[in-house]
């Protein structure tokens, strides 16, 4: 079954953060994992995200600024599940980094707001998406 596709361009503005962005977003007709081919671009892309999903912990919706890191299975989690890794720029824990299922998504815009990978990855990678971040690759 084919995955029909809404597109809405839609311009944002917020006084706290400058002028007005334009945000994608991306509406699917029917279920699936929708972002993930939009988030891998947005990896490649160096492109900030916000991202709205479902807190298991919370029991709510919660809304985060984000930078795509990576579309993978979780090395250290018993689910071994493909998850949105993203850096969470507005989190108060001292631990910044999502991993989200895809039924947890309940919304992701694109940002035309860049982000520097350098601002986070301190560890040695291995990204299952390709992309060409220099020496954070």
């Amino acid at each position: 079954m084919a995955l029909t596709w809404r597109f809405k361009m839609s311009r944002t503005y917020d006084a706290t953060n400058g002028p007005p962005i334009w945000q994608t977003f991306l509406r699917p007709r029917e279920g699936g994992d929708v972002y993930r081919e939009r988030f891998c671009r947005a990896i490649r892309e160096k492109q900030k995200v916000r991202v709205t999903f479902f807190s298991q912990e919370d029991q709510t919706n919660l809304i985060r600024t984000c930078a795509p890191m990576d579309y993978a299975a979780g090395k250290r989690i018993r689910l071994k599940r493909e998850r949105y890794w993203v850096w969470d720029y507005d989190s108060d824990a001292k631990e910044h980094v999502l991993g989200l299922r895809p039924e947890q998504v309940v919304d992701m815009m694109f940002l035309e707001e860049p982000f520097d990978p350098a601002e986070f990855v301190t560890w040695r990678t291995e990204w299952a998406i390709e992309r060409d971040w220099g020496p954070y690759s």
